[in-house]
């Protein structure tokens, strides 16, 4: 009996780290106090591991933008491949790895013509395009249920170097957005994974209590604030000087 309950204990705590059958939640782009636009995503158990799809849209300095993320991911929350298909340029932007998870292969596509180009990786990348809250929820959830040994990542982030739909992102290094972006090939950061404090917040009204998590690349940091089943409730993101907050959610100031 005892040890049948401490496998059901086991059963029921690895549940609450892995998210339902169907996960779907909206974000507002925040910068400071200035709503920028919106994120909607669906993450899905499918057949093979799962399926995240995102549309990000913004309108930021003058310059519209709305993107569709499509992704797969593996059980373990692996990228496996995927693509982003931009309404605002109308093109088609694809990532898919290599077997040995060394070459990123980013392909374009618009008004017929065709491009692409290789992106030096390593095994443990993982994709974060600018303003996607869901890509970041799937980050969060690697993180937290399948860390690394060193709990260092090659983060891998679309547009920052040309490789990708939409408005890029800076390069890590640099805190001021009009910087120039890096050439095509350097957008694979190495970023470390760090637990930071607790914190607290407010959903729909009703308070919850928040894991804060940081993830850094030079001077540019993603700080996650999500609940205890791994849910992303918030994202503040230096590199774009924007938070991504999860409707009807609130962070408590700090004590």
């Amino acid at each position: 009996m005892i040890i049948r309950i401490a496998i059901l204990t086991l059963a029921n705590a690895t549940i609450a780290a892995l998210p339902s059958q169907a996960q779907s939640n909206s974000f507002d782009l925040m910068s400071g106090a200035r709503n920028m636009g919106h994120v909607t995503y669906t993450f899905a158990k499918a057949k093979q591991g799962y399926k995240l799809t995102s549309r990000v849209s913004y309108h930021i300095n003058g310059i519209d933008s709305d993107v569709s993320d499509e992704f797969k991911f593996s059980d373990t929350y692996t990228y496996l491949e995927g693509g982003a298909s931009s309404v605002t340029t109308q093109m088609h932007t694809s990532y898919m790895p290599n077997k040995a998870r060394t070459d990123l292969t980013v392909g374009m596509v618009q008004a017929g013509v065709q491009d692409s180009h290789h992106l030096a990786i390593k095994p443990d990348f993982a994709v974060m395009p600018p303003y996607d809250a869901g890509a970041a929820q799937v980050m969060l959830l690697l993180a937290t249920t399948h860390p690394t040994a060193d709990n260092l990542y090659n983060i891998v982030v679309p547009g920052s170097g040309g490789a990708g739909a939409g408005k890029g992102a800076p390069p890590p290094d640099s805190s001021d957005a009009s910087a120039p972006h890096q050439a095509p090939g350097n957008n694979a950061y190495d970023a470390l994974w760090t637990k930071g404090p607790e914190a607290a917040g407010t959903l729909d009204g009703k308070p919850i209590a928040l894991h804060t998590y940081i993830l850094t690349a030079g001077k540019s940091t993603w700080t996650f604030f999500a609940d205890d089943a791994n849910t992303l409730m918030q994202l503040d993101n230096s590199m774009l000087k924007a938070s991504y907050i999860r409707a009807k959610f609130k962070l408590d100031a700090p004590q």
